[in-house]
């Protein structure tokens, strides 16, 4: 392992179990005896993963779990500049002096075949948004509550399920339990208990349907609910 594999995963190990801000690579560099690259480059690798870092810390809280964005390939190829190959002269021989009589060339025309473009079928292109749908939410609900049998969510029915415009690793932290106090902010939104005890703001909910929730709970109707979400972050507009 290079000396940058190992600075890096320090660096990542450490921002996974921090809630504030993280520090810089000449801070952490001071800090922890790395050697972290220091400049405009690596400033830009750095804000990409603390984007990355940012979202998944909104999904599933700290400490942070899952994939992030790849920081040592983008640092490694700050080292490694690619130099192009060298190109192989070759001695080209003096023409000799009956080569330089004047040769009579005759040249014809050749025609060359007429190549008909075979018809290529437009491959259809689904946004994200449409890929997935709320059928496929509760497919995979249905998979993850399986394969999790000790989860609250399987024994529990008045429960409202967050949809996001996204797939999602852990449903708990996106269900919230159906109360009073829940019911009174789920037409516009704001800070969630969820069942995973993760406290989580949405923002941006189908006030339509957070309306058709409560109407059916007051006319004594049973859960589950589905509401669908701007954004996997919460945020009230989505700019993933």
């Amino acid at each position: 392992m290079t000396k940058l594999q190992q600075d890096v995963r320090h660096y990542v190990r450490v921002a996974r179990k921090t809630k504030g801000q993280l520090k810089k690579f000449d801070e952490f560099n001071m800090a922890y005896k790395t050697e972290l690259p220091i400049n405009g480059e690596s400033e830009v690798a750095l804000n990409t993963f603390v984007k990355s870092l940012k979202r998944a810390r909104a999904i599933n809280g700290v400490p942070v779990q899952g994939r992030l964005y790849n920081l040592y390939n983008a640092l490694a190829k700050l080292d490694s500049p690619v130099v192009s190959a060298p190109v192989k002269q070759e001695m080209i021989p003096q023409p000799s002096v009956a080569s330089l009589k004047p040769v009579s060339i005759r040249t014809e025309k050749v025609e060359e075949p007429e190549v008909k473009e075979s018809p290529v079928k437009k491959q259809k292109v689904v946004s994200k948004s449409l890929e997935f749908n709320m059928d496929i939410y509760k497919m995979q609900l249905e998979e993850w509550k399986a394969a999790h049998p000790q989860s609250k969510l399987n024994k529990e029915t008045q429960i409202v399920y967050f949809v996001p415009n996204e797939p999602i690793e852990n449903y708990e932290h996106f269900a919230t339990k159906l109360t009073k106090s829940t019911g009174s902010i789920l037409e516009k939104g704001g800070l969630f208990k969820m069942r995973s005890g993760l406290k989580k703001e949405i923002l941006g909910v189908d006030s339509k349907v957070a309306s058709d929730i409560i109407s059916k709970v007051t006319k004594g109707g049973k859960g589950p609910f589905f509401l669908p979400i701007s954004c996997v972050t919460g945020a009230k507009n989505c700019s993933c």
